[in-house]
C-alpha cells in the first residue's frame, strides 16, 4: 500500500472503534456440495444512511475471526484478504452478498458480514450448511447361491460421498426387511472420507431363505433430505435345497411291447435338481452319475414289474414304478406250403398265448372266412390261408402267419361236349377237365381253333373246332403227374350224321309204338279170361302157376 492509503486505513479503523457495535441475529444458510454458496448480508436489506464500507469474516476452528474481504463503498471496489482455502473462490454481489463457489465441507462454519457507518457499525452472523446428496446405492459382494435355512449374507449395500449420511433399508419383493437376531440381520456403519468429510455410508443384510425366495429380488434404499428415495437395483439368487422327494418315470412307447426301449428316469425336487441316482432293476442295482436316466434296450416279458431309484447311495429317499411289458406268441400248424390229395384232409391248430385278450381273424385269398376246417379236400380247397391275431387293447401288438395249399389230384375229363357250328361244316369240341397239377390237353386230330376257359379250382375247359373228314373219332387226352385220363367220341360229316340221328330216332319211336299195342292187346286178353273165370272155381280165377308165369314173361318183351 502507499502512504496515502495506510494513513487511510489506520483513520479508518480508529473511527470504529469509537463507535458502538451492534450485533443482529444469526441466520443459516443451507448450501449444495460443489455449487456457490450465497451468504446474504444483512438479509439483503438495503445498507443504511453513511455507511463507509462492508467487511466479511469468517470464524475459525479456534473461535477467532479471519477477514475475507472489505468493499469500500466511497470508492466502490473490494479489496481480498490472503486466506489460502478462498484464494479464486470469493466474490462479492450487488447487495453486498458474500459469493463462495465450489462449495464445501470446510465452508460449513459462520460468516459475518460487518457494516461501518459514519456513526455505527453493524454486525450480521449466518451459519453455513453444506449439503450433498450421496451416490445411489449398489449391492456388492453377493453369494452365488443361498441355501434354505441357513443365515447368509445377501450382499452390501453402499452409498458414498453424502452429507449428511442417508439412511438405508432393506425390502425383499418389496417389503421392508428388520432385524429380527433370526432370519434377518442389517448392520450399518458409515466412513467419513479425511479429505473431503463426505460420508460413506454401508449396510449389509443376512438372511436366511426359503423356498419361497426362489424368484425374489433383493433391493436397498438410501433415503436423504435431497432425495428421499434412492434404490439400488435388484439382486436375486439360485435357491439350494435339499431333494425331500424322488419321483421315476417310465419313458417308453405306450403300451410296451417286447422288443422296445424303455428309459427309467429319475428326478427329484431339490435345487439344485440331483444329478446323480441309483436304479433298482429286477436282476441289479446301478449307479448313475451326472445324469438321471437309465435305458433298458429291447425289453422282454420276463422284464414286467417293479423298478425303483434313489438319490445316489441314500436308498431312504426312493420311488418306485410298474413295468408291463406285453406279449403275444403264435403258432400256426401248418405252415409254410402244404401239398394234399384230393379227399384228403389237413389239421389246422393255432395256439396262442398272450399278456391281453385276443381277436382272430382269417383270410383265404385275401377275403375273410370263418375258421378253416379242411376235410375232404376239393381243389376249391386249394390257396393262401392267412390267420392275424390282435391283442386289441395293446396297440400295435399284432401277429399274422399263414400257410398254401395246394391240393393236387389225378386228371379227370369230367365230360365231352360236341357241338355242330353255325356254318354247318365245323364241329366244336369241348373237354371238360379236372385235376391238379392243372393238366395238359392233347387231341388226336387237327384243329381249326383252340380256346381254354380259365382255371378255376382245378377245372377248366379246353375247346376246339375242327372239320369232320368223314366218320372220326376223336380222343381228347389230358395227363399230369399224377396220371392221365381219355375220352373218346365219334364225329362224322354233317350229312351223314344227320341220317344216321333220323335213323335212330324213327326205329325208336316205332318200337315204342309196337310195344305199345303188344302191351294193350295183352292187357285185353288178361282182363277177358279174368271176366271167364270168375264164373268157374277159384282155382281156375287164380290161373296155374305156369300161365301167370308165362304171361309175365311175354309182358317184359313187349315193353323191351
Amino acid at each position: 500500500m502507499d502512504s496515502s492509503a495506510v494513513s487511510w486505513v489506520a483513520a479508518l479503523f480508529a473511527m470504529i472503534s469509537a463507535l458502538a457495535l451492534q450485533v443482529e441475529g444469526i441466520d443459516t444458510v443451507s448450501a449444495i456440495y460443489g455449487e456457490t454458496i450465497t451468504v446474504p448480508c444483512n438479509d439483503n436489506k438495503k445498507l443504511p444512511e453513511g455507511v463507509v464500507f462492508v467487511k466479511w469474516k469468517y470464524e475459525q476452528k479456534d473461535g477467532t475471526s479471519q477477514s475475507l474481504l472489505t468493499k469500500s463503498i466511497v470508492k466502490d471496489r473490494a479489496d481480498f484478504d490472503a486466506s489460502p482455502e478462498y484464494v479464486g473462490r470469493l466474490d462479492i454481489g450487488k447487495q453486498n452478498e458474500l459469493l463462495v463457489s465450489n462449495a464445501t465441507l470446510q465452508d460449513q462454519r459462520r460468516f459475518n458480514c460487518m457494516v461501518a457507518t459514519t456513526s455505527d457499525v453493524i454486525e450480521h452472523l449466518v451459519n453455513v450448511k453444506v449439503y450433498k446428496k450421496p451416490s445411489k446405492p449398489e449391492i456388492t459382494e453377493s453369494p452365488k447361491h443361498l441355501d434354505v435355512g441357513k443365515l447368509q449374507m445377501i450382499g452390501k449395500c453402499t452409498s458414498k460421498d453424502g452429507n449428511p449420511q442417508g439412511n438405508t433399508t432393506w425390502y425383499r419383493n418389496g417389503a421392508l426387511l428388520e432385524s429380527d437376531g433370526k432370519t434377518v440381520e442389517i448392520t450399518d456403519t458409515a466412513m467419513q472420507a479425511p479429505v473431503t468429510g463426505l460420508i460413506t455410508t454401508t449396510s449389509v443384510l443376512r438372511y436366511a431363505a426359503q423356498k419361497t425366495d426362489v424368484r425374489a429380488n433383493f433391493t436397498c434404499n438410501v433415503q436423504h433430505f435431497l432425495d428421499k428415495d434412492q434404490e439400488s437395483s435388484p439382486v436375486t439368487f439360485p435357491i439350494y435345497y435339499p431333494s425331500e422327494k424322488v419321483k421315476i418315470e417310465v419313458l417308453a412307447p405306450s403300451p410296451i411291447r417286447e422288443g422296445d426301449s424303455v428309459t427309467l428316469k429319475c428326478s427329484g425336487d431339490g435345487s439344485p435338481p440331483p444329478a446323480s441316482f441309483t436304479f433298482f432293476l429286477k436282476d441289479k442295482t446301478e449307479n448313475v452319475e451326472n445324469s438321471n436316466n437309465y435305458t433298458i434296450e429291447s425289453v422282454s416279458r420276463d422284464m414286467t414289474g417293479d423298478y425303483s431309484c434313489s438319490l445316489l447311495n441314500d436308498e431312504k429317499l426312493n420311488d418306485t414304478a410298474t413295468v408291463t411289458v406285453h406279449y403275444l406268441d403264435v403258432l400256426l400248424t401248418p405252415a409254410g406250403s402244404v401239398t394234399k390229395e384230393v379227399g384228403q384232409s389237413v389239421n389246422v391248430t393255432l395256439s396262442k398265448a398272450s399278456s391281453a385278450d385276443l381277436v382272430v381273424t382269417w383270410k383265404k385269398d385275401n377275403v375273410k372266412i370263418d375258421a378253416p376246417t379242411l376235410q375232404k379236400l376239393a381243389y376249391r380247397d386249394a390257396g393262401n390261408y392267412e390267420c392275424e391275431v390282435t391283442a386289441a387293447a395293446v396297440k400295435g401288438l399284432k401277429k399274422t402267419s399263414s400257410f398254401q395249399l395246394i391240393v393236387e389230384g389225378k386228371p379227370h375229363i369230367k365230360n365231352l361236349i360236341k357241338k355242330l357250328g353255325q356254318d354247318g361244316k365245323t364241329k366244336t369240341l369241348s373237354c371238360i377237365v379236372e385235376g391238379s397239377p392243372k393238366p395238359t390237353v392233347q387231341w388226336n386230330v387237327n384243329a381249326s381253333t383252340v380256346n381254354e376257359s380259365p382255371y378255376v379250382n382245378g377245372q377248366f375247359t379246353h375247346t376246339i373246332t375242327m372239320i369232320p373228314q368223314g366218320n372220326d373219332t376223336v380222343y381228347c387226352t389230358v395227363s399230369n403227374k399224377l396220371g392221365q385220363d381219355q375220352y373218346t367220341v365219334n364225329v362224322s360229316t354233317y350229312s351223314r350224321e344227320t341220317n344216321d340221328q333220323t335213323k335212330l330216332i324213327v326205329g325208336v319211336v316205332v318200337g315204342l309204338v309196337v310195344a305199345a299195342l303188344v302191351a294193350g292187346l295183352i292187357y285185353w286178353i288178361y282182363m277177358k279170361k279174368s271176366k271167364q273165370g270168375s264164373w268157374k272155381t277159384g282155382e281156375k280165377d287164380r290161373g296155374s302157376h305156369e300161365e301167370n308165369k308165362k304171361l309175365e314173361e311175354n309182358n317184359h318183351k313187349s315193353e323191351a
